[in-house]
């Protein structure tokens, strides 16, 4: 099976849509996050979503490659890494990126503000490291075709 690039692309390019919506909706405090019922969902949501592209990019690079593909979504982002498509220490720091999404599927109802609003204010540019990484990686593979 090869890599689908049009699927990565597609993916990459609702990442980015996804990471840059959560920075506008970013409050100014977590007070102002924790009070806004509505845009805390939303917050989630988008969490989740962007998350899961994430982890879906992984999945079909690492399939496409026939590379060992884990069960766990902390493993997929740990085995671009062992592979050399993401740096494996960058892999290292955003493994818990996954953890973040099962919290945010099955126990929504107890999931920490705190944790949420420090995503905010300092991870959402980890998705748009992730993406440089993964179109770096698709043109080292010769994936990507004349500019």
């Amino acid at each position: 099976m090869t890599i689908k690039v049009e699927i990565i692309l597609g993916l990459l390019e609702s990442l980015g849509k996804y990471a840059r919506q959560l920075k506008e909706m970013r409050p100014t405090s977590l007070r102002q996050l924790a009070d806004d019922t509505l845009r805390y969902w939303a917050v989630l949501h988008g969490l989740q979503i962007t998350v899961q592209h994430l982890v879906d990019i992984g999945e079909h690079i690492l399939t496409s490659q026939n590379l060992a593909v884990p069960e766990t979504y902390k493993d997929i982002i740990i085995e671009l890494g062992r592979n050399k498509i993401i740096p494996y220490e960058f892999a290292e720091r955003i493994k818990g990126m996954a953890g973040l999404r099962n919290v945010i599927v099955h126990r929504y109802l107890s999931v920490d503000p705190d944790l949420i609003w420090n995503i905010l204010t300092n991870h959402l540019d980890d998705f748009k490291t992730f993406s440089v990484y993964i179109y770096d990686y698709l043109e080292r593979e010769g994936l990507l075709g004349e500019k």
